[in-house]
């Protein structure tokens, strides 16, 4: 009996751990995603220049289709470097998605 109730303190602690864990990270990624702007893409063909950026690890990367609600094509040329990036750290589940999916087609 002491076994399964220690065996249950154990996988609690575990558990709170890894929620503690993924709550810290939401925080880190909550805090680059500050730097967030919207911009409106409503003609066939457009060319947006970003300017004034700071510095980063990584080159700005466009998170399209956020909150996704209707069919839409869109091509565009990624590198496999922006694909894992949106991956790893976009905060819109279908735009990690869409990523995962474009990185598999490659």
């Amino acid at each position: 009996m002491q076994a399964q109730l220690d065996e249950q303190k154990r996988r609690a602690d575990a558990a709170e751990a890894e929620r503690d864990r993924l709550r810290n990270e939401r925080q880190a990624t909550d805090k680059v995603l500050t730097d967030s702007r919207l911009l409106v893409i409503d003609r066939p063909e457009q060319h947006l220049r970003l300017e004034g950026l700071e510095p980063h690890s990584h080159p700005p990367a466009l998170s399209l289709l956020r909150g996704f609600s209707a069919p839409v094509r869109l091509q565009v040329e990624r590198s496999s470097a922006e694909l894992l990036h949106l991956l790893a750290w976009d905060s819109d589940p279908f735009a990690r998605w869409d990523a995962g999916q474009t990185l598999l087609r490659q």
